[in-house]
């Protein structure tokens, strides 16, 4: 059986992943977290 690839959403300006902030706002086309908005 195949493993999914560790797939985490991450900030589109910073590149921190969504285990590393506090929030992770998604919008169109892409993400933004707190520390970056």
């Amino acid at each position: 059986m195949a493993k999914k690839a560790n797939s985490s959403n991450h900030c589109s300006f910073c590149g921190r992943s969504e285990n590393d902030v506090n929030l992770l706002i998604s919008g169109i086309s892409g993400y933004i977290c707190d520390m970056c908005s």
